[in-house]
């Protein structure tokens, strides 16, 4: 009697064990399923431009196969947007235009610095890069002046800031 209860209990564990692994098995798989469903990634990231006294927040989106960067401050709202494309063709070749401005007719003044970033980012990672930069028009004329301390302008340091956390990203 004692043989057959532990024969019993014997084959009760090893098949509680194999379901278990099935279980933990069949979990991770809806785990993994779930997370290549997930439609994007986003990281917040706080730049803080001592120099400049200034503190920068950078979002950004990996998206299925592209990337959005939105680079603002506190009071910021979207206010331009620039795209670059990969050519299909060749590897070199680039296609970019800035597709939406809030002054309407007229260019946001980071326009131009929002579409040089996008096809720099674009370059790298051969994907498509939706850039909007959303700061005070005020900081358009630092975007280019050279910081007597630094010898680097508030676009390099953005652009550094920008680059160093994009590096951690890997596209599926």
């Amino acid at each position: 009697m004692d043989n057959y209860r532990g024969s019993l209990l014997i084959r009760f564990y090893r098949h509680v064990h194999a379901s278990c692994r099935q279980l933990k098995f069949a979990t991770q798989q809806m785990l993994c399923e779930f997370n290549e469903l997930l439609p994007f990634d986003s990281r917040q990231i706080i730049c803080e431009l001592k120099e400049y006294n200034i503190q920068l927040k950078l979002l950004i989106l990996q998206l299925n196969e592209c990337l959005f960067v939105w680079l603002g401050n506190e009071e910021s709202k979207l206010s331009g947007l620039s795209v670059c494309l990969p050519s299909q063709i060749s590897p070199s070749d680039q296609h970019s235009a800035t597709i939406y401005s809030v002054t309407g007719t007229s260019r946001n003044p980071f326009s131009e610095y929002e579409e040089n970033l996008s096809c720099k980012i674009s370059k790298r990672f051969h994907c498509p890069v939706f850039v909007s930069i959303s700061l005070p028009y005020e900081f358009a004329s630092l975007w280019n002046h050279v910081n007597v301390i630094t010898q680097s302008t508030l676009g390099q340091k953005v652009e550094y800031c920008i680059f160093e956390n994009l590096s951690t990203i890997v596209l599926s």
